[in-house]
C-alpha cells in the first residue's frame, strides 16, 4: 500500500506525503481508531481527509465528520475540505454544520461534514443543539458508518466533552472509526483512548516521532524563542518590537476589542485587523481571507492581528512576534505555533501577565494560569517540540489524570441514562453539562423578533455573558427568547432565568451594537440589524399533498433502502459493524429497515385517524371520496390559514406512532423470518422502538386511549404492501387487549430495557435515524404537524 497511497496522495494534494501521513492511512484502511500526535504545520488536516477517498479500504466509511472545538475554526477547515473536493475525480459534497451556519443539521447532506464537537455530541445524546424536541433522536446515530475526526482534542475539557466523546465512540464501536488529532495531548488522555477505543498511535513510537520532526521543514528549519514579559500586554509593548507581522492574542473578546482600538490610535489603522468569535460569518470570512494574504505562507503584506483563542488552530498564518496573555500551557503551545511557522523563519513569543482584575483569568481557571506561570518560569528559552511536550505533560498530566479518575465507563453509563431520558423517556433534559463548561447561546439583533430565528444570521455568546447584560440593564433591557409556540413564538426577556433554557435570543439594537471592525458589543447601543440568511431547503418544507397510506409506505421503504445502498458495498463500515455486533449480514439489515419503513405509519390505518383525515380532505377538495386509507392530507405547515382550518374541524388529529408500534408486532415476525433466530426477536423489537419513536415521542401514559380498531379496509391495504395479513380475529383481540401499554412495554424492553440498551441502542438509533430521514425525504415530515 505505501507506494500506491503515496501516488494517490500526490495526485490529490500536489506534494508527496510525509511518512506519518502514509502510516495514518494504513491504520485507517485496516479499520483501526487512531490518535495522531504531530506538531503544528505538519499537515494533519490533509492526513485525515485524503484517506477517505483512497480505494484500499476493507470497509470504507460512507462519510467523514470533522469535529472541531470552536465554530470559528470550522470555517477554515471547511475551506480546506472544499479545496480537497475540487481536486478529486468524483463529485464530493462538503457541508458546514455549526450553530451559526446550520447547513447540514441532520449530518446527511455532505460526504465531508465540518462541524463542532458540540453539534456531534449533543446529537448523540438526543439533545441536539438548534433542533426541536420532536427531532431529539434524529442524530442519535449520526456517526454510524462515519469516520469521525476530533481535531485539536486537547481543547476538549477532559471531564466533559473528552470523556463524553470517548464514551459515545465506544458506544458505536465497530459502526464508526475515529481519529484524534493534536500536538499537545497528555499521556492520561492517550491512555483513556487506548483503553476505550484501542487506538493505534501515529507516529508509531518515539523513533518515528523523532524522524517526523526531522522530516518537517516547519520544525527543522525554524527558530522560535519565548520570553516572559514583566508588565501587562499593551499597545506600546506591541509596537515597540513590531517588524513586518505581529499577532496579539487576548483571552477575552472585550480586551481584544479595547487593544485593537488603542492600536488604531497609535498606528496605521489600515494595517490592523481584529478577529474573534463574535463576528458574523461573512465578515469573519473576509477577515480570514485578508489574514491569509497578510500572514499566510508566501505573503508579501504584513500588519498587526489582534485576536482571541480563535487562532489557536485552523489558521495557517505566521509572524515574527507573537504577543499573548498568560494562558494554559496547551493553549500557549498552540498559539506559539502561529509564530515562525513556515520554513526558515525566526520568531519570538512574548508572554504577558494578566491584568489585575478578579475575572481576568476567564475563560480559564485561575489555577490553570498559575500552573502555566510556574511551568514556563520567568526567563527566556528556545521553544522546541520536545520542550513543549514536556511542558504540556508537566502542566496538564496530573490534572487530566484527576479529571479522568472516574474513567470513561462511568461517563458511558451516564450517556446511556441521558439518551434514555431524552429519546425514550421524553424528558428532554439538557446535555450541555456533559460537553463544555461554557454554554453558548445564539444572538441575533433586530428591533423586533423575526418570524423564525433561522431568518437572521447570529453570533454565539456565552450564556453567562447574557446574564450579566440582563442584570446591568435590568428595566432597560430589551430582548426576546424563542419558544417556538405557534401563536406566540417569542417571549420578552425580563430576568436571567428566561434565557437559561433558550438556544437563541433576539436583542434590540438598544442593548447590542455590531460593526464590521469590532464585531458584536453587548451593552452598547447600535444601529445595525442582523443580516438575513438563506436557510437550506428541506424536503417538502412548503406543502404536503394528500397521499394514500399504501403509496407512502412504499415510498418511505424505497427511500430507506436507497439510503442503505449509499453506505457502500455490503454496507461499508456500518454493514461490517452490524455483522460484528449482532451477526446481521447486509441482507438482514435491509430486511429490518424495510420492515420498519413499511409499517412505520401503521397507526394511521386506525378508524380514528382515517375519520380525521377524511374530514380534513373534505375541507380542501370538494366532492372528495374517501376510498383508500390516507397517510397525509393537503397541508402547508407555514400557512396560518391551513392551521386554523384544521383547528376548525372539531376533530383533533389523533396520534399514531404508539398505535403503529403496537400493531406492528402482528406483521414483523413474518417480515423478519429470514433473520437468524438468535436475534430475530430483538431486531423485531428494535423495529417496534423505531416506529414508536419516529416522531420523537415515546410511550404515552395511557396507551389504551391512543389505540383504536383498524379501519375496515385494512386487510386490502396491508396485503398490497406487506403481501400477507394475519387472521382478523387476532387483530380484534389485540385492539381489545386490557393492558396494551404493558404488552408493548414488554416488547420494547427487549432492546432498551436497563440491561439491554447498552447492547442494542446503536441498532435502535440507526433504525430510528434511517426511518426518520427517509420519511422526511418521502413526505416532508420536517415542518409539518404530522
Amino acid at each position: 500500500m505505501p507506494d500506491r497511497y503515496r501516488e494517490f496522495f500526490r495526485s490529490v494534494v500536489g506534494v508527496s506525503p510525509y511518512d506519518y501521513q502514509v502510516t495514518l492511512a494504513e491504520e485507517l484502511t485496516a479499520g483501526h481508531n487512531v490518535v495522531l500526535r504531530a506538531p503544528t504545520g505538519a499537515g494533519k488536516t490533509w492526513a485525515a481527509m485524503v484517506p477517505l477517498f483512497y480505494e484500499g479500504w476493507g470497509q470504507r466509511p460512507a462519510r467523514l465528520v470533522y469535529a472541531l472545538p470552536l465554530r470559528t475554526l470550522a470555517q477554515g477547515i471547511y475551506v480546506e475540505a472544499s479545496r480537497l473536493a475540487q481536486r478529486l475525480a468524483q463529485p464530493v459534497a462538503v457541508t458546514l454544520q455549526t450553530g451559526e451556519q446550520p447547513d447540514d443539521p441532520f449530518f446527511n447532506r455532505g460526504t465531508i461534514v465540518v462541524t463542532t464537537y458540540d453539534q456531534v455530541l449533543s446529537g448523540l445524546l438526543c439533545g441536539p443543539y438548534g433542533l426541536s424536541d420532536r427531532l431529539s433522536n434524529i442524530n442519535a446515530a449520526a456517526i454510524a458508518g462515519a469516520l469521525v475526526v476530533f481535531d485539536e482534542f486537547h481543547l476538549m475539557e477532559p471531564q466533559k466533552a473528552f470523556l463524553t466523546a470517548v464514551a459515545t465512540m465506544h458506544m458505536f464501536a465497530g459502526l464508526c472509526q475515529s481519529v484524534w488529532m493534536t500536538a499537545t495531548a497528555t499521556e492520561s488522555l492517550v491512555r483513556a483512548l487506548s483503553e476505550a477505543l484501542e487506538v493505534r498511535q501515529v507516529p508509531r513510537g518515539t523513533a518515528q516521532f523523532d524522524a517526523l520532526l526531522r522530516e518537517l521543514p516547519s520544525v527543522d528549519s525554524v527558530s522560535r524563542g519565548l520570553t516572559v514579559e514583566q508588565s501587562c500586554l499593551s499597545a506600546e509593548s506591541v509596537l515597540r518590537v513590531h517588524e513586518r507581522r505581529s499577532i496579539v492574542v487576548c483571552n477575552q473578546v472585550g480586551r481584544a476589542q479595547e487593544l485593537f482600538r488603542l492600536l488604531r490610535q497609535q498606528y496605521d489603522p489600515r494595517e490592523i485587523v481584529l478577529l474573534h468569535s463574535r463576528f458574523l460569518k461573512a465578515d469573519r470570512s473576509c477577515k480570514e481571507a485578508e489574514l491569509r494574504k497578510r500572514f499566510g505562507k508566501g505573503a508579501v503584506g504584513g500588519g498587526i492581528l489582534v485576536a482571541t483563542q480563535v487562532i489557536e488552530a485552523g489558521l495557517d498564518i505566521s509572524c515574527e512576534h507573537l504577543h499573548t496573555e498568560m494562558c494554559p500551557i496547551n493553549s500557549l503551545v498552540q498559539r506559539a505555533g502561529r509564530c515562525a511557522r513556515f520554513p526558515d523563519e525566526t520568531g519570538l513569543v512574548h508572554v504577558y501577565p494578566l491584568p489585575p482584575d478578579g475575572n481576568a483569568h476567564r475563560p480559564y481557571e485561575a489555577l490553570e494560569i498559575r500552573v502555566a506561570q510556574d511551568t514556563i518560569g520567568r526567563g527566556a528559552t528556545r521553544l522546541t517540540p520536545e520542550l513543549c511536550a514536556r511542558w504540556v505533560e508537566k502542566a496538564h498530566g496530573e490534572s487530566d489524570g484527576l479529571a479522568l479518575r472516574d474513567g470513561w465507563r462511568s461517563r458511558y453509563e451516564e450517556c446511556l441514562r441521558r439518551i434514555e431520558d431524552n429519546s425514550l423517556g421524553g424528558q428532554h433534559v439538557r446535555v450541555a453539562d456533559l460537553i463544555r463548561e461554557v454554554d453558548n447561546i445564539r444572538v441575533v439583533i433586530a428591533p423586533e423578533p423575526p418570524g423564525s430565528p433561522g431568518e437572521l444570521e447570529g453570533v454565539a455568546v456565552p450564556r453567562t455573558t447574557l446574564y450579566g447584560l440582563i442584570g446591568r440593564h435590568h428595566t432597560a433591557f430589551r430582548g426576546w427568547v424563542y419558544k417556538g409556540d405557534d401563536e406566540q413564538p417569542w417571549e420578552s426577556v425580563t430576568a436571567e432565568q428566561d434565557v437559561r433554557q433558550a438556544y437563541v435570543v433576539c436583542l434590540s439594537p438598544a442593548v447590542a451594537a455590531y460593526d464590521r471592525e469590532l464585531g458584536l458589543r453587548l451593552g452598547v447601543p447600535g444601529e445595525m440589524t442582523s443580516p438575513s440568511r438563506s436557510v437550506p431547503d428541506r424536503p417538502g418544507w412548503k406543502t404536503i399533498k394528500g397521499e394514500t397510506w399504501e403509496r407512502h409506505a412504499r415510498e418511505v421503504a424505497s427511500q430507506a433502502l436507497a439510503r442503505l445502498e449509499r453506505e457502500g458495498p455490503d454496507g461499508g463500515l456500518v454493514g461490517g459493524g452490524l455483522v460484528k455486533r449482532y451477526g446481521l449480514d447486509w441482507a438482514a439489515a435491509k430486511a429490518a429497515v424495510g420492515a420498519a419503513s413499511l409499517l412505520h405509519d401503521l397507526g394511521k390505518v386506525q378508524t380514528t385517524w382515517q375519520a380525521w383525515a377524511r374530514a380534513a380532505m373534505e375541507t380542501t377538495r370538494p366532492g372528495y371520496v374517501h376510498a383508500r386509507a390516507i397517510a397525509h392530507t393537503d397541508f402547508n405547515p407555514e400557512s396560518r390559514d391551513d392551521r386554523r382550518r384544521e383547528r376548525a374541524l372539531g376533530l383533533r388529529r389523533p396520534p399514531h406512532a404508539a398505535a403503529g408500534a403496537y400493531y406492528a408486532g402482528l406483521f414483523l415476525p413474518r417480515l423478519l423470518q429470514a433473520l437468524p433466530t438468535g436475534v430475530r426477536a430483538q431486531v423485531g423489537a428494535a423495529c417496534v422502538v423505531a416506529i414508536l419513536a419516529h416522531h420523537g415521542g415515546w410511550l404515552p401514559g395511557d396507551l389504551g386511549m391512543q389505540v383504536a380498531p383498524l379501519w375496515d379496509g385494512w386487510p386490502q391495504e396491508l396485503a398490497s404492501v406487506v403481501g400477507w395479513v394475519p387472521d382478523g380475529q387476532r387483530v380484534v383481540r389485540l385492539a381489545k387487549h386490557a393492558d396494551k401499554k404493558g404488552l408493548l412495554e414488554r416488547v420494547v424492553r427487549e432492546v432498551v430495557g436497563p440491561d439491554r440498551i447498552a447492547c442494542w441502542w446503536p441498532l435502535v438509533a440507526y433504525l430510528i435515524r434511517t426511518l426518520r430521514l427517509s420519511d422526511q425525504q418521502a413526505t416532508a415530515e420536517v415542518g409539518s404537524d404530522d
